[in-house]
C-alpha cells in the first residue's frame, strides 16, 4: 500500500505540474460552465417570454424549480430517487445529471492511455524497479482519479460563478455546497469508467489501440444497456429489470437516492466493478513484459 500511495502522490504531483493536468481541468471547467450558461440562458428566456407575451410572472428560479420538478416525476417513478434529486439545488441537479451522462466519455478522453503511455515509452520500467506491479497500478489509478476529482471541483465551482453572474438568485452558498457534494456522486461514478478503462488498457502496450478499445467498451455498454432497457419495457420485463440491476445506467440513477441502502449499494456495486475490472486486467499484465 505505501508503494501504490507514492505512485499515486508521483502521478498527482506530476500530473499538477504537465500541460495535460491543465487540459483536464479546462475540459470539466468548459463542459461545466458551458452547459450551465445554456441552462441559466433558457431559464432566462423562457422567464421573459411567459412573462411579456403570456403575462405569467414566474422568477428564473421559480420556473426552474417548476420544470425540474415535472421533468423528474416524469422520469423516476421511485419516492427515494425523486426526494434525493430534488433535494438538491436545481444548478446542482442539472450539474449532476449532465455530469454523470458525460463523465464516461471526459474519463476515456482524459485517462484512458494514462497506463499504456507508459509502458510504450518505457517509462514503467523504471517506476517497476521500485515498486511491484500491482502497487504501480494502483497508484496510477489513485492518481488520475484524484486529477479527475480536482477536475470535478473546478468543474462545480465553474457551474456556481455562471449561475452567480446569470441567475444570483440560484448561486447561493448552499448550492455551492450541494455542487461539491452532487459532484462526489459524479466521482464515484467515474471511478467505475476509470477501473474499466485502465483494466481494459492493460491488455496493449499501444495508447491509440488503448483508447480505440476503451471506446469500444464504452459503446458496447451502451448497446446492451439499450437491449436491457428494451426488455425491461417491452420484450421480456422480468428479466430485463432483473439485468438492468448490472448495467452502470441503474447505478448511475441510484447515486441519486435520498435512501442510505439504495444509494450505498450503487456505491459498492461502482467500485466493486471498477475492483473487478482492474483485476482482470492485472492478471493478464502481470506475466507480461512491461
Amino acid at each position: 500500500m505505501r508503494g501504490a500511495a507514492s505512485v499515486a502522490g508521483f502521478e498527482l504531483a506530476r500530473g499538477l505540474r504537465s500541460r495535460a493536468a491543465i487540459g483536464v481541468v479546462l475540459v470539466y471547467v468548459i463542459v461545466s460552465a458551458g452547459m450551465c450558461f445554456l441552462m441559466t440562458a433558457t431559464v432566462a428566456g423562457t422567464a421573459d417570454t411567459l412573462r411579456n407575451s403570456a403575462g405569467v410572472d414566474m422568477t428564473s428560479q421559480e420556473l426552474l424549480e417548476s420544470a425540474l420538478s415535472e421533468s423528474v416525476e416524469q422520469l423516476v417513478d421511485k419516492p427515494g430517487l425523486q426526494r434525493g434529486m430534488l433535494g438538491v439545488s436545481p444548478v446542482a441537479l442539472f450539474f449532476g445529471w449532465t455530469s454523470l451522462s458525460l463523465i464516461p466519455l471526459l474519463v476515456l478522453l482524459t485517462s484512458a492511455a494514462s497506463i499504456t503511455g507508459e509502458i510504450a515509452t518505457g517509462a514503467a520500467r523504471f517506476a517497476l524497479v521500485r515498486v511491484d506491479r500491482a502497487s504501480w497500478i494502483l497508484g496510477k489509478y489513485a492518481g488520475q482519479l484524484a486529477l479527475t476529482a480536482i477536475g470535478l471541483a473546478f468543474g462545480a465551482v465553474a457551474a456556481w460563478l455562471v449561475c452567480l453572474i446569470r441567475l444570483p438568485e440560484l448561486a447561493g452558498i448552499e448550492a455551492l455546497v450541494s455542487l461539491l457534494r452532487v459532484g462526489f456522486r459524479v466521482l464515484i461514478f467515474a471511478a467505475l469508467w476509470l477501473g474499466i478503462y485502465m483494466g481494459a488498457s492493460l491488455f496493449t502496450r499501444r495508447p491509440m489501440l488503448a483508447r480505440l478499445l476503451c471506446l469500444a467498451i464504452w459503446v458496447g455498454i451502451g448497446v446492451a444497456t439499450g437491449i436491457v432497457a428494451w426488455m425491461a419495457a417491452d420484450g421480456a420485463p422480468a428479466l430485463g429489470e432483473a439485468a438492468s440491476w448490472l448495467t452502470p445506467r441503474r447505478w448511475r440513477l441510484y447515486l441519486w437516492s435520498d435512501d442510505l441502502l439504495p444509494r450505498a449499494a450503487a456505491f459498492c456495486a461502482c467500485l466493486a466493478a471498477a475492483a473487478l475490472s482492474l483485476g482482470v486486467g492485472f492478471s493478464w499484465f502481470r506475466t507480461r513484459d512491461a
